[in-house]
């Protein structure tokens, strides 16, 4: 996982592409538990997962690439 060292703006989620994850779940502590790939990160409070493109905000995953074109 890496940390972030910068809170998270209040209008996180309102941001273009930002979108609620799927494949997680809660660990206690507002950590979350990322299903997404074998790493299985567990992400603490306002921290991106190994991935770059998962974030835990305030207990929920978040996903920063939500209908990004990914390969053509």
């Amino acid at each position: 996982m890496v940390d972030n060292p910068s809170k998270l703006e209040e209008d996180f989620t309102r941001r273009p592409g930002v979108a609620k994850a799927r494949l997680w779940k809660k660990a206690g502590d507002n950590k979350v538990l990322c299903y997404l790939c074998n790493r299985r990160c567990v992400l603490p409070p306002n921290t991106y997962g190994v991935c770059g493109v998962r974030v835990n905000y305030e207990g929920e995953l978040y996903t920063l690439v939500y209908l990004s074109l990914i390969h053509i």
